[in-house]
Formats: C-alpha cells, structure tokens, sequence
C-alpha cells in the first residue's frame, strides 16, 4: 500500500484542493448558522493544510504556496493577528501573492480592551506611508466611529491612540491593500467597519483589489456596547458598499447575509457583477428593484428566508412586494438572467396571497429555477409560461392549481416542447407528488419528491 510521502506532488495538491472546496462559502453561511460554528468550519480546514505541509520537509516545500492560499483571522487578540500577518506579508512575497481567499471575523466588543502598542502603530504609520497615505494629515473619514472619533479629523497617529477599535479599522484596510492576488474575501465585521472600509477605499486614490472576483460579507451588530444577539441584522447602505465596488472592478459574485438594505445596495453601472444572493437580508419595497438594476451583467439571482428569528422592528423582505419588486426589477434583466432562486416567508398582518411572481416568459434564457410555492401567483399559471430554455425545476410546496400545471408540464415534455428540461424536484408528500412524479419519470425526465439546497445553486 502506497504510503504519504510516495504520492505523486499532483495528487497532494489535489488533497489539498479537495480539502478547501469543502469551505464554500455560500454553503458555509447556509449550514452553519452562528459565527462560532463558521469560525470552527473555517478553522480546521486551514489546519488540515497545515498540518499536511507538515508531514517532511518535502512536503513543506511543495504546500508552503498551498498553506496561505487560504487565511483565517478570528477571535481574540484580531488586530494583534492582523499585525503580524501585515509584517509577514509586507517583507514576504512569496507569502503576500499566496494568499486568494481571506476572512476576517472582529468582534469588537471582545477586542476593545487589547493595548495597543506603540510600536505597533509606528508600524502601521511607516505601512501607510510606504503606500502613498499621508501619515500627518488629518483624514475626515477617520471619524466614522463615533463612539471613539468624533469632532474633529484625526490624524492616523492619533486615531490609532483613541483606541483598539480604530486602530484594527487601520490594520484591517492597510492588510487588505497588501493582498493583491486576492480572489476570494470574507468579511464579518460591524456596521462602522465596513462603512471605514468603502470610506478609506472612496478617499483614497489608487486603491485596488485587482483581481477580486468574491465578496461576501456577514453583519454583525455585537459591536462595542452592542452586545446583541448576533441575528439581529446589521445596517448597510449604498454608499458604504459603492467604492469598494469601484475598487474590485472584477467582482462579480456578490454575497449579503444578515444585513438591514438602506437605500439601493448595488454597484455602479456597468458592474461585471453576474452573481447576487441576498440570505437574511431585510429591506423595505424600493431597495429591491434598485438593487437588481444596478447589475447589468447579472446571470444569477437568489433570494433565501433568514434562518433567525429576529424583532418585529426589522422585517424580512415580504414575500409579495419582493415578488413585485423582482418582477418589476428583472424586465430589464429577464433576457440575461439563467439563475433564479425565490425563497420568501410572509410576515404576519401582510398578505400573503399578493402581487406574486405570475410570469416567467420574458427570462429567455433561464435555465435553473428554485422557487417556492408561496411567491407563485397560481391564478396566472406561471407553470405554462415557463421558457423553453429552463433546464432545472425545482418547487417547494405544492397546491392543487400547481399539480395540475405540473401534469400539464409532463404532456408538453412528451409532445417535445420543453426540449432542454432534464429534472423536475417537487418538495413533498402524499399521493399526488407520488403521482406527478411518476408521470415525469415516464417522459424520461430525472424526477425527485426531495430538491436541492437552494444556497448551493
């Protein structure tokens, strides 16, 4: 039997591909729901690399690339991890362009008590300096925490004495500015922190991550004094994300989870953004379609219910103006969109039988659709509209009206009109899915009573 050390140098790679394409991301958010079991999952899959560049010194030369490829940054002591990465990745080249995919996880109100030191943020100002910042000027945008910096401009010399909270806000966007061959970045942090970041990226001229493709991003709102239940949503408005957009010009998958949309929360025009999914997010009718708009390019849009319960105070998207609002929305995308997941809960004191989805005969080139049963409005049979180009059907729920379009379904597929429709999930019990299942099995179509995961489309 073939022992470790005796694989060939494409396999160990190949482990160690295996090993970090069970972290996706989307899945990730979906399955685990608390930040302690995201930080656990992430955790370990960076430890299984390490822990195989560590087998002889063969193997570390061969996966040293592989063991930063992807990095982890939580927990406690955050601005003290993200110093020392800084110093590493500013002296270490091999190390700062092996770094594609990066998460980082604060929780300010369990580092707002670290010291700073002083010889840390020398570091951080000779760092600045070294990138073309100005050091001595006094920044506007270094007001943004009010609970530390209010008043006045700061300097980043004085901002970083006001505290371990700013002073991370600095370490975080001045690591960030170190990683250019990031591909991937993951951000849990509060609500003034991601709104520092879009600010510092805005202000300051020549920021890019030029080969950023994914960006997902994770509220929290357990910041200092706030330490809330982590699934009340964070706020986050179009002007704390649009410079971060302008600064990733290759972005094109966008991901938001717990977060309160104030305003419209999409790129500038012509984005290349093709993917977007909102999971948890809760916003009023307008932001919706303001949102879809913005992405010009968009190929896949999903929308999935919050896993946490949360207060009354903050809504969740309401099924029926969603479904308004992506029908409004999407009359302008419908011809580019090939993806669409609609997950919606109704609220209680709303209608839940209004304004839903009616129509699907404009999405011309739809090929996978995931929606359940409460965003179809069954009086318009939406089922016999569906494009000829769909490939995947899978529907959560069923009601009478939907059995008999789905049968429908089945004898247009026999006479040949649906030619590229090769599976049909139907999420279910009883005799009638037992029954239209059958009836899809006997046109040759790959048919199911369990459908997918919705975040893994």
């Amino acid at each position: 039997m073939a022992q470790l050390v005796d694989l060939p140098k494409e396999i160990i790679l190949t482990i160690c591909s295996v090993l970090r394409s069970e972290r996706s991301t989307r899945h990730l958010l979906h399955t685990n729901t608390t930040d302690e079991e995201i930080d656990h999952v992430l955790h370990q899959v960076q430890k299984a690399v390490m822990n195989l560049s560590l087998v002889n010194k063969e193997f570390r030369a061969l996966l040293f690339r592989e063991s930063y490829t992807f990095v982890s940054i939580t927990g406690k002591a955050a601005a003290s991890k993200m110093i020392s990465l800084l110093r590493l990745v500013r002296w270490n080249d091999i190390m700062r362009k092996s770094i594609r995919d990066f998460h980082l996880h604060i929780e300010e109100f369990e580092n707002s008590r670290e010291t700073v030191q002083e010889a840390d943020i020398m570091f951080l100002e000779q760092t600045a300096a070294s990138l073309g910042i100005a050091i001595n000027k006094r920044l506007g945008f270094l007001t943004m925490h009010t609970n530390f910096m209010h008043g006045r401009p700061f300097t980043i010399h004085e901002a970083c004495k006001k505290g371990s909270v700013p002073f991370t806000f600095m370490a975080s966007i001045l690591l960030l500015m170190h990683l250019q061959r990031m591909e991937e970045l993951f951000l849990e942090v509060s609500e003034p922190h991601i709104r520092f970041i879009g600010n510092f990226c805005g202000l300051i001229e020549g920021i890019r991550f030029p080969v950023l493709q994914s960006l997902a991003l994770r509220g929290t709102r357990r910041g200092v004094g706030h330490d809330l239940d982590e699934s009340e949503p964070s706020v986050i408005s179009h002007e704390a994300l649009k410079n971060l957009f302008i600064a990733a010009p290759k972005l094109d998958d966008l991901f938001l989870q717990r977060y309160h949309l104030l305003g419209r929360v999409g790129a500038s025009r012509n984005t290349q953004i093709r993917s977007l999914v909102l999971h948890g997010v809760y916003a009023q009718l307008a932001e919706l379609p303001s949102t879809i708009e913005a992405c010009e390019m968009l190929e896949t849009f999903i929308h999935i219910k919050s896993m946490h319960e949360i207060e009354d105070d903050y809504l969740e998207i309401h099924p029926g103006d969603s479904c308004l609002a992506f029908a409004f929305a999407s009359r302008n995308r419908a011809s580019s969109l090939q993806t669409v997941v609609l997950d919606f809960r109704p609220n209680d004191g709303q209608d839940p039988f209004s304004r839903r989805v009616s129509s699907f005969e404009d999405f011309t080139q739809l090929r996978s659709l995931w929606i359940s049963m409460n965003s179809l409005d069954n009086s318009a049979y939406p089922i016999r509209n569906l494009p000829a180009s769909l490939e995947r059907l899978h529907l959560a729920g069923l009601s009478w009206e939907l059995a008999e379009d789905l049968l429908w379904l089945a004898d247009q597929i026999e006479w040949g009109n649906f030619p590229r429709l090769r599976e049909v999930c139907i999420d279910g019990e009883g005799c009638d899915i037992t029954n239209i299942i059958n009836r899809f099995r006997e046109c040759g179509i790959h048919a199911d009573s369990k459908i997918d995961n919705p975040i893994t489309w």
